[in-house]
C-alpha cells in the first residue's frame, strides 16, 4: 500500500496546476503531478483513471491503457467509474487495433452502466470493425436515443452508410458541421 494521504495531496496539487492557466507550463506540471500521485500511492485506481485520461488527451495510447489497466486493477472504482474506466480502455484498444479486446471492454461498460453513450459508440466502432453493420447500427442507435448529440449522429451515419442505407446515413450525416465546429471556433 502507498501513501494515500500524500497521493491525494499531489493530486490536488495536480487539479490546481491544470486550473493556473496563468503559467505557461500549468499543463506540463500537473501532468507530473498526477503521475507522481500514482506513484505515491500505486493503489489508488483514481489517480491511475486520470493519469490514462491525460495520456489520452496527448494521443499516448498506450500509455492510457496501462493506466486504466491499473485504475480497473486497484478494484475501487464501482458502478459508472468503472464503466468509464471500461469504455475509456475500449476507446483506446481500439485506436490501437486490438478490437478483440476492445469489444469485451465495451461490452463490459455497458454491463456496468447501460447508460454510458459512449460505451456504447465505441461497442459501434468495434463492431464496424468485425463487419458487423447491423450490431454497429444497433449500438449507435442506443448512444443517440441515450445522448442526443452530434457524436451520436456521426456514429449512426457511419453505421448506416457501412449497412448501405445510403440516404439514412447522409441524413445524418449533415451534423458533420455541428460535430467539427467547435474545433474551427478555437483557432
Amino acid at each position: 500500500m502507498g501513501d494515500r494521504q500524500h497521493a491525494v495531496a499531489l493530486f490536488n496539487q495536480g487539479v490546481e496546476a491544470g486550473n493556473a492557466k496563468q503559467y505557461p507550463i500549468h499543463l506540463q506540471s500537473a501532468y507530473k503531478l498526477f503521475n507522481s500521485a500514482c506513484y505515491a500511492d500505486p493503489t489508488w485506481a483514481q489517480a491511475f483513471y486520470q493519469a490514462g485520461n491525460n495520456n489520452a488527451d496527448q494521443g499516448l495510447p498506450w500509455a492510457a491503457i496501462a493506466c486504466y489497466r491499473r485504475a480497473i486493477e486497484c478494484g475501487e472504482l464501482t458502478g459508472t467509474d468503472l464503466a468509464k474506466a471500461y469504455s475509456n480502455l475500449s476507446w483506446k484498444l481500439e485506436e490501437i487495433g486490438q478490437i478483440d479486446e476492445a469489444l469485451q471492454a465495451a461490452l463490459k461498460a455497458i454491463e456496468l452502466d447501460p447508460l454510458l453513450s459512449h460505451a456504447h459508440l465505441n461497442l459501434s466502432i468495434c463492431y464496424k470493425a468485425l463487419d458487423d453493420s447491423k450490431r454497429s447500427l444497433a449500438a449507435a442507435e442506443q448512444a443517440l436515443l441515450l445522448q442526443k448529440d452530434a457524436s451520436g449522429d456521426i456514429a449512426v451515419a457511419f453505421a448506416c452508410l457501412f449497412d448501405r442505407q445510403f440516404m439514412r446515413g447522409l441524413k445524418h450525416f449533415e451534423k458533420r458541421f455541428e460535430w467539427r465546429l467547435h474545433h474551427f471556433l478555437n483557432y
